[in-house]
């Protein structure tokens, strides 16, 4: 289940106090936490769904929304694209960085269709590796604007950006992706080439480590097949939430370190036993994922294979 942070300045800030109504107030804790709310602080959500989940009518939601967007001046919404920003979400949400965090962001930045949006919200976020990610996306949008001229049959949006009907955007977004690699290339240092593919018997590929078949020796990948196949670390990150575990910045850069040793599929797959045992703490997590190397847990619910790993005592506490 995802969660947003609200600090408890939000009730002493001078704006909220002298500003706004408890009409207001109720309204902005809606636009901060609200189901539709993502990471990036850019979200799509309809009017119509707000009226239906404050349980006031369109009309008021219109009214909050004209009070938000020209009077307190705290988001930027898109009737098109139906997308809302909020002015100040990295000051709630974007204090923290690390690698699972700019690659959580990068995704949904690119998911979001009016750019402009995307300024509007970066210009607010306090952390410096952050703030590069936002940045990166914006000159990638005034590189393509550059290098794209417009033409007889280009639509211009209502917020006056130029829109070409067929855009080659290879060298538009050469300048935005470099700087992206630029901003990971701090995180990714840490990483090592600690996972490798070893034959099963019968295969006639070689490996270029040793030639010695130590039985002690731990394989941490395999190369036996499953359907988590080709998964992203953001795919495990939304898998760990269906399994119902709370995501936070610290357990997301945990799991990312987990994911180096023991591969998406056993992660993903611990995470499912976790949640059939009712357990959803990290340390139960680690446990399944420690004695699924050791080959003691096969999945399922046994009772008997439970006991036996309370019994151990590794990692299973609540």
């Amino acid at each position: 289940m995802a969660y947003r942070l609200v600090y408890t300045e939000f009730w002493t800030d001078p704006k909220v106090l002298e500003e706004m109504t408890p009409e207001d107030r109720y309204f902005y804790l809606y636009l901060l936490t609200n189901p539709c709310t993502t990471n990036c602080g850019i979200y799509q959500i309809t009017r119509k769904q707000m009226a239906f989940e404050i349980g006031h009518s369109t009309e008021s939601i219109n009214s909050l929304m004209d009070r938000f967007t020209n009077h307190h001046k705290l988001i930027m919404y898109n009737t098109e694209t139906r997308e809302l920003a909020i002015k100040n979400w990295g000051k709630y949400n974007l204090n923290k960085g690390g690698k699972p965090v700019l690659d959580c962001l990068t995704k949904e930045l690119k998911e979001v269709k009016d750019k402009s949006l995307i300024k509007y919200v970066g210009e607010n976020v306090k952390s410096e590796d952050l703030r590069q990610l936002y940045q990166s996306f914006i000159d990638m949008v005034k590189s393509h604007e550059r290098d794209v001229p417009r033409k007889e049959n280009d639509t211009v949006t209502s917020r006056g950006r130029i829109v070409p009907r067929q855009v080659d955007d290879t060298k538009a977004s050469t300048n935005g992706e470099k700087q992206i690699l630029r901003i990971y290339q701090g995180f990714n240092d840490t990483v090592t080439n600690r996972e490798r593919v070893v034959p099963r018997q019968g295969d006639n590929t070689t490996t270029n480590t040793s030639t010695n078949t130590d039985t002690n020796t731990t394989t941490i990948t395999s190369t036996k097949k499953s359907s988590y196949s080709g998964k992203s670390n953001i795919d495990v990150f939304k898998h760990l939430e269906k399994c119902n575990f709370i995501m936070s910045t610290m357990l997301m850069e945990k799991i990312a370190a987990d994911i180096e040793i023991y591969g998406h599929s056993e992660v993903m797959k611990a995470a499912e036993i976790s949640d059939e045992n009712s357990k959803h703490s990290y340390n139960y997590l680690k446990g399944v994922l420690e004695n699924r190397r050791r080959g003691e847990v096969k999945g399922g619910n046994s009772k008997q294979s439970i006991k036996e790993l309370e019994r151990e005592g590794l990692g299973f506490s609540v």
